[in-house]
Parts: structure tokens; C-alpha cells; sequence
């Protein structure tokens, strides 16, 4: 989905979720694939294979943008897996936070 007013876009939104399915979607490596240089600005673990990470991002002659990563791996068949990807094109960097919490 595609966020914006007057044909600027602000945001560009991906959302997925899946009962007891493997998470498909790899936004991060898939950015870097293209050429974007992206960095680790926090990180919030909420349980084992669930959390949110933040990246700031710079791709070259573009403005910088933010990505927000929030997944959550089934940890039993019957449980949701969800992936969810925004990117924030109001050309600034997110502040930094904590990294401690970047293991799930």
C-alpha cells in the first residue's frame, strides 16, 4: 500500500500474516540487494522470534528514508506468523535508540 496526498508518497506499507507459515518477505536484504545502505537504529524484542527493528536508509540520489521491520515467527503450527515493512519517505533518519534487544 502506498501512503501519500496529492501523488507524493510518505509511506509505502507491506503487511502479511499466515497461520504456522514460515515468514516469505526479507525487506532488509532486499533492499541492500539493490544497493541501499541500511543501519540498525533499534531494536525492541517483545518474545522469542518477535519484535521491531529500525533502520535508517540511504540509497544513492535519493532522499534518506526509515524502515520498520515488525515480525512474529509461529512458534507452533497453529499460531499467526506476521511481517509487516514501512518505509517512512519524509527524508529523515530515525533517532537512535537501544540494539540490545536485536535477538529474536
Amino acid at each position: 500500500m502506498v501512503k501519500g496526498r496529492g501523488g507524493q508518497p510518505a509511506a509505502l506499507v507491506l503487511n502479511w500474516t499466515r497461520v504456522g507459515a514460515e515468514i516469505p518477505y526479507d525487506m532488509v536484504n532486499a533492499l541492500r540487494a539493490r544497493g541501499v545502505a541500511l543501519t540498525v537504529m533499534s531494536c525492541e524484542r517483545m518474545m522469542a522470534g518477535e519484535g521491531t527493528r529500525v533502520y535508517a536508509g540511504t540509497a544513492p540520489g535519493r532522499a534518506p528514508f526509515t524502515l520498520t521491520v515488525s515480525e512474529r515467527s509461529a512458534p507452533v503450527a497453529n499460531a499467526n506468523s506476521y511481517y509487516g515493512a514501512n518505509v517512512s519517505l519524509d527524508g529523515r533518519h530515525p533517532p537512535r535508540g537501544s540494539t540490545a534487544q536485536c535477538d529474536f
